[in-house]
């Protein structure tokens, strides 16, 4: 499989704070020029600001075709992932995401997907095998969930330090990579470009991945030499 994951953990599009991000990803994206935006996370009255948004920052790295998903018969909809180069998970809940790819029998659509995807905060979220939601104001406690599989490892996005607590102990059983708005993991096979600055939860410790924008095998880790 050709797929390639691009999990952003946040920032703000109309402003410099995915300038690092979108130089890591601008030679992966050249010559792709069908982007599909799938906005089942987002709330219904922000799915249009959605849309201009990503419209607005990615047609600056050369997207020229822009197609908003809309909910329609299964076999349809899995037509149209299959036919685009690039599929943008919005931000939003990762829980309604997740509700609605299941309702829709849509997961092995994005599994033999071959091309790009994009998972934006909510949406980066939802591409791990299992899907870390942290308290806030949306969700009181912290917990997981089945994700859609497509990364093996967990993520944290809009990371910040003040959540420590609550990944530690989930860090003892897993791997977790706290990504802060700004930053990315770029996934190709089985090697993770790290993109700013990442922080990895592993084993109870709590570790800065200081080799940024370079290249991790994330099946051999050695967390010692961070």
């Amino acid at each position: 499989m050709n797929q390639i994951l691009i999990l952003i953990g946040g920032g703000r599009h109309n402003t410099s704070e995915l300038d690092s991000v979108n130089a890591a990803i601008a030679p992966i994206l050249r010559g792709k020029e069908r982007m599909l935006i799938i906005p089942f996370a987002a709330e219904p009255q922000k799915v249009e600001k959605w849309f201009d948004q990503v419209k607005n920052h990615y047609s600056l790295l050369g997207v020229k075709e822009f197609e908003l998903m809309n909910e329609d018969n299964t076999q349809n909809m899995k037509q149209k992932i299959d036919s685009a180069d690039i599929l943008f998970l919005t931000g939003g809940r990762p829980d309604r995401l997740l509700d609605q790819i299941d309702r829709l029998k849509l997961l092995p659509a994005f599994q033999a997907f071959n091309g790009i995807i994009i998972g934006y905060s909510a949406g980066a979220l939802a591409l791990c095998e299992q899907c870390l939601i942290t308290k806030d104001d949306d969700y009181p406690e912290t917990f997981l969930r089945r994700g859609l599989g497509l990364f093996p490892e967990m993520i944290e996005v809009h990371y910040r330090p003040r959540i420590d607590s609550e990944l530690i102990p989930l860090a003892k059983v897993q791997p977790i990579y706290a990504i802060p708005d700004g930053s990315a993991l770029i996934v190709k096979g089985t090697a993770i470009q790290v993109v700013s600055n990442v922080v990895l939860f592993d084993l109870r410790k709590r570790r800065k991945v200081i080799d940024t924008d370079g290249v991790i095998p994330h099946q051999a880790i050695d967390v010692a030499s961070f």
